[in-house]
Formats: structure tokens, C-alpha cells, sequence
């Protein structure tokens, strides 16, 4: 492509902004190199995060206006370091920096309004510093930066610490749900409390089984594992689970100056039961049972039909 300009020799046009805009537009389309514009980046709305180590750290961003982000590339970064990179529908762990590597996981579920989120899985004091989301579709990009604080947890407290999966089962099969306390200490004078969204699935207070809040759809089909309440762990054990016990868990611990939670989900795939295909009402042949499979057999005739054909 041959690109013609017409200058006019007075002075003033030489000098004009529109002319200057012009030019910065042109330079930018023949190299190709990203812009920013069309849409804004937001971080989360509470800055800067902070975190306890060993906590589970969500970075969300969204673009304004709502529109449709799967399509683009979204990058995390700390520095130098890549965090997290989602490019082309595929999310791209070959580059993630290796202190990153098996901590993160990405929330899509809203990139189609432009939401996206990253969780950290039990941050460390190295993870501290600014970290920024940035944007890209095509040559438009845009960016927003914020920072991560994590501290050390006071004589005292404690971070819960779920499963870092999403814990899958079948119907009817027994669903565990394991929880522990990071540091370790002993939980077996704690308040610990495991919910489905609103409805509580199990209670435990001070060494006693709390059944009377249960929620029915619950009430005998929970079991908790204490053996090692000493050490902060326990387990929920989830008897002939159902369709219906799918969603978001969150398991709460008290003590009696603090308190801590972790939120995990539960996937339940239904048992489905092979139908047989329903029987066809049309003819069937008549087939000889002591011939071979898969031979063909001869119409039967009566003799009456012989003789009329």
C-alpha cells in the first residue's frame, strides 16, 4: 500500500493537532502496536489486599463497559513474573513463573460480562508486592495495577484451609470433605461449623455434635472424623450423597478470640441408568435360533401364499 499526503505549504497547517493526530494514528495502524482505549480496566474494590500466609487470595478485575472477554488475552503478572496468562480460550501454565505454578486458578464464569478472577492458593510473604490484570483484543489493550500485603498470623490466629480442588463424586457414593488449621493447633474446644450456601450440613461444638440446627435434608446421612482435631484437621464424610448436595461448601472454625472459613464446591454427577431402546411395532423376521449369527435368513412362505404368487 502507497500512502499519498497532499501538504499545503502555509505554516500554520504544519503545525496543526489534527494533522499531528493523524500522523501518531497512521504510526500506530502500520506497526500494529496495541493501543489503549475502548474499554477501562478495574481492579478489586478494596485496595490494597491483605492476607494472612497460608489464605487463599482472589485478584478479580472487570472491564468497563460490560463486554464479552473470552476472546481476549487476560495476563497476570508481579513484576517480571507471569502469574497467570488466558490467551485464545486456553489458559497457558508453559509460562507461568514457577513460584505460581499449581497456586493459581482461574474463575471464568463471568468473562462474558468481562469479569475475571484469579485465585492465589495459600499465599506465602513472597507473594506480597503490586501486581497488575491487563487486557488485550486486538491492538486495544488496557491495565490496572494493585497491591497484595500478606502478614503473618498473630499469636492466636489461624487461616482455614480447604480442599484446593473442586471435590467431585457419583451419586449415592460418600462425599469427604477435609478441612484443616494453618499453623497447626488443636480445634477439639472450637465452634466448627460446615455450610451448604445457607444450610448447615454439620455442626461441632466443644467436643459435642450439634444436631438440632441441622438441616433435614442433611440429618443422618453426616458423619465428622475427629481423630485428628489436635492437629487443626478434620473431616466430613457426605453418606449416599445426591444431586441435590451440589454447590458451595464453606467450613468455619471458631475459637474464642477468633475465626476463620475456607469455601470450596462439590460436583455431584448423577448415577444415569441405561434405558432399553424402546421395541419397534413394525414386522419382525423370523430367524432361525440355531443358524449362525449374522446370517441371513430366508423369508417363510405358507404354501398358500406360494401358490397365489
Amino acid at each position: 500500500m502507497i500512502w499519498t499526503m497532499k501538504w499545503n505549504h502555509q505554516h500554520s497547517s504544519y503545525n496543526s493537532p489534527t494533522l499531528c493526530f493523524y500522523l501518531i494514528y497512521l504510526i500506530l495502524v502500520l506497526s500494529g502496536t496495541p493501543s489503549s482505549g475502548t474499554f477501562t480496566v478495574s481492579g478489586p474494590l478494596v485496595q490494597p489486599i491483605r492476607a494472612w500466609v497460608g489464605e487463599d487470595v482472589q485478584l478479580s478485575c472487570h472491564l468497563s463497559p460490560k463486554m464479552d472477554a473470552r476472546g481476549m488475552t487476560v495476563k497476570w503478572v508481579r513484576g517480571p513474573l507471569v502469574v497467570h496468562l488466558y490467551r485464545m480460550g486456553q489458559e497457558m501454565e508453559e509460562v507461568q513463573a514457577p513460584a505460581f505454578q499449581g497456586r493459581t486458578k482461574m474463575l471464568r464464569e463471568d468473562m462474558a460480562e468481562g469479569k475475571v478472577t484469579v485465585i492465589v492458593h495459600q499465599v506465602k510473604l513472597s507473594d506480597t508486592g503490586q501486581y497488575t490484570c491487563y487486557f488485550q483484543t486486538g491492538t486495544i489493550y488496557n491495565e490496572t495495577s494493585f497491591d497484595l500485603h500478606v502478614s503473618e498470623l498473630p499469636t492466636g490466629h489461624f487461616t482455614v484451609i480447604g480442599p484446593a480442588q473442586v471435590i467431585q463424586a457419583k451419586q449415592g457414593e460418600d462425599a469427604m470433605l477435609s478441612c484443616h488449621l494453618s499453623p497447626k493447633m488443636d480445634a477439639r474446644k472450637m465452634i466448627v461449623k460446615c455450610f451448604r450456601d445457607q444450610t448447615l450440613v454439620h455442626g461441632y461444638c466443644n467436643e459435642d455434635e450439634v444436631e438440632e440446627t441441622q438441616d433435614p435434608e442433611f440429618q443422618g446421612r453426616t458423619e465428622m472424623l475427629k481423630n485428628d482435631m489436635a492437629e487443626g484437621k478434620l473431616i466430613l464424610s457426605i453418606h449416599q450423597v445426591q444431586v441435590s448436595d451440589a454447590g458451595q461448601y464453606i467450613c468455619h472454625f471458631w475459637s474464642h478470640n477468633y475465626s476463620s472459613d475456607a469455601h470450596f464446591e462439590l460436583q455431584v454427577a448423577e448415577d444415569i441408568i441405561p434405558q432399553c431402546p424402546a421395541q419397534g411395532r413394525g414386522r419382525r423376521s423370523r430367524r432361525d435360533p440355531l443358524a449362525p449369527p449374522g446370517e441371513v435368513q430366508l423369508s417363510h412362505k405358507s404354501p398358500e401364499s406360494s401358490i397365489r404368487s
